[in-house]
């Protein structure tokens, strides 16, 4: 998954390294979380906060990332199909 965030920058899901990285601007790349806390990352979003909101289809959950690393936000790590709860929530490759 790729996002564009307000100041230009292309923040990318690196599903096949397990990261999340971002590209400014001028080129340069940086990694943003990962290899540790991502198994799959397969999608990025970016809130309106600035937030960056990642699904992770390996750990199936919905993550934001901050400066200490990747917090879980929805999604209890196993795959499956519940409603509910955001904490005991399913999903099946989010």
């Amino acid at each position: 998954g790729v996002a564009v965030a307000a100041d230009g920058a292309t923040i990318v899901a690196d599903t096949a390294n397990s990261r999340v990285v971002r590209i400014d601007r001028d080129g340069s790349i940086g990694v943003l979380a990962g290899p540790d806390g991502f198994s799959e990352p397969t999608g990025v979003a970016i809130g309106f906060d600035g937030t960056v909101l990642v699904a992770d289809a390996g750990e199936a959950t919905v993550c934001s990332l901050d400066a200490g690393g990747p917090k879980r936000l929805a999604g209890d790590g196993y795959i499956g199909r519940t409603d509910g709860e955001i904490a005991k929530a399913r999903f099946t490759r989010p």
